[in-house]
């Protein structure tokens, strides 16, 4: 009987890790496809600033770009 119990007690342990693991890499996929999309709306504010500026964009541009490049 105490075989069994402690079969029963590993599988539920077993069990649990394998949730909180699935559970973790769902977490981590939607951190890497939110980062994802960062990168994308960075790149598009990127490329509407240089379509303003007539594609020489200014290297000091951190100081003086508009908010409204950035989607503020």
């Amino acid at each position: 009987m105490a075989e069994a119990q402690t079969a029963l007690a590993n599988l539920d342990h077993w069990t649990q890790t394998f949730e909180n693991v699935t559970a973790d890499a769902r977490i981590s996929e939607k951190a890497e496809h939110d980062v994802a999309l960062v990168v994308k709306a960075g790149r598009e504010a990127w490329g509407r600033y240089v379509a303003a500026t007539g594609g020489e964009p200014d290297p000091d541009v951190r100081d003086r770009t508009p908010a409204a490049f950035f989607g503020a």
